[in-house]
């Protein structure tokens, strides 16, 4: 039997990793990306929160816009936990491609963020995994009253940098622009998505960010608890406990969040694949199955993986 520890990375490769897909849409080679995270070059216990829920948050935003898959997070902070690498390391362009390497990406983003006062600054790089080049960069003043905002604009940036591309020149790789034919085009689904911000609520929303910055489960829980409690509509934060508390083996709280997210918001391939895992370690796998086909029918991405386990352990094969 698969432990449930191996399929948590499995899971996870899912979770916020979804791009959602237009059926009318030409079929073309999706784009991986991790979205690293921003640095503190601030440190404090006060402002440490605002680095995590910003690449959280982009991530979310990312897997809406059709042909992206960004890589899941916890999978990049095992990764990094694997390297042993510093905070202060993971804003350099070559740290960041050979991390993007391991988890097969094709473009990573990094950045640093400073506060002061009610203000913040952003600092954003898209980089090409494969030649450290930097494809766009771009800088963003807010306050933590508009953060959404300044949120909106980093991941508009990582959009926008797909209208670049390396080539080789006389043998050495140059950035340059993408024909006009070649680019994404988005659609206003792909556009809804980019502004969709889980909540308006800054309350919700920093307690949602320490939840993702913790480490321990119960903190983890505690702190997404506190963000529903902010914003009983906040739909990420009833996934995320979910996650936290299926990593502790409670499966039936956990698809109770995924139930409360679904009801929220019911297109979110996410909630459902999440939810079909839980249901496979229940070995309801007509529940499990019932979600994967949801999950599918919105443009999900499933792992082979996952349907292997899910075929062997429920004897159909489909």
């Amino acid at each position: 039997m698969f432990k449930r520890l191996a399929v948590v990375g499995l899971a996870a490769f899912l979770c916020a990793g979804l791009a959602q897909a237009q059926e009318e849409a030409p079929v073309k080679r999706p784009h991986y990306i991790a979205v690293v995270g921003f640095t503190n070059l601030r440190p404090g216990t006060d402002t440490d929160w605002i680095g995590e829920g910003a690449a959280e948050t982009v991530t979310n935003k990312l897997a809406g816009v059709t042909g992206l898959v960004p890589v899941e997070r916890s999978q990049l902070k095992k990764l990094i936990e694997e390297q042993k690498l510093q905070v202060a390391e993971l804003s350099n362009p070559q740290t960041a491609a050979r991390l993007g390497k391991l988890l097969g990406a094709s473009r990573v983003v990094i950045g640093t963020y400073a506060c002061e006062g009610d203000g913040v600054l952003f600092n954003v790089r898209v980089v090409d995994v494969h030649t450290t080049l930097v494809l766009n960069a771009a800088t963003f003043t807010g306050t933590r009253a508009k953060i959404f905002d300044t949120l909106y604009q980093l991941a508009q940036a990582v959009v926008d940098s797909f209208e670049k591309k390396v080539v080789m020149v006389d043998a050495r790789p140059v950035v340059t622009e993408v024909p006009r034919s070649e680019r994404m085009e988005l659609t206003e689904q792909d556009r809804q998505c980019l502004r969709d911000w889980g909540t308006t609520n800054l309350v919700a929303y920093e307690a949602f960010s320490r939840g993702n910055a913790a480490t321990d489960p119960d903190a983890r829980i505690g702190w997404y608890t506190k963000a529903i409690q902010g914003d009983p509509r906040y739909a990420w934060a009833y996934n995320n406990r979910g996650n936290a508390s299926w990593g502790k083996g409670q499966d039936d709280r956990a698809i109770q969040d995924y139930d409360r997210a679904l009801q929220i918001k019911p297109d979110d391939a996410d909630a459902y694949h999440n939810r079909a895992v839980a249901y496979y370690f229940k070995k309801e796998f007509n529940k499990a199955w019932e979600d994967v086909r949801r999950c599918q029918a919105l443009g999900g991405q499933v792992k082979p993986e996952f349907l292997k386990l899910l075929r062997e352990a429920s004897g159909r094969t489909e």
